[in-house]
């Protein structure tokens, strides 16, 4: 089975809005990594799908990949819940560490 591999480099800046509250001050987000994925065979997207939008993702996101869960009571020493956050498009969940980090 082919195995398909690469780096990922990720950057973002945006506000935090959160009902009640106004925020002028932008956040930024740095983050990367590495992915591996096995070849998936018979899923191939069109041509002109792959001219607009790429074409290789596909396998990447029908590959099965296992992970483990985090357990919120051990990890960090455990992390308890601060408070809601998130913008237009995304939901988060605040969480500080029993030992001081967020």
């Amino acid at each position: 089975m082919p195995l398909r591999y690469g780096l990922l480099a990720l950057a973002d800046v945006g506000r935090v809005f959160v009902s009640g509250e106004s925020s002028n001050k932008w956040h930024p987000g740095v983050g990367g990594g590495a992915w591996l994925a096995l070849h998936a065979a018979g899923c191939r997207a069109s041509w002109p799908f792959r001219v607009f939008f790429g074409g290789s993702w596909r396998e990447d996101w029908i590959t099965a990949i296992r992970v483990r869960k985090l357990d919120l009571s051990t990890f960090d020493g455990g992390l308890t819940p601060v408070r809601r956050g998130g913008g237009q498009q995304t939901k988060s969940l605040r969480l500080k560490s029993a030992n001081g980090g967020f």
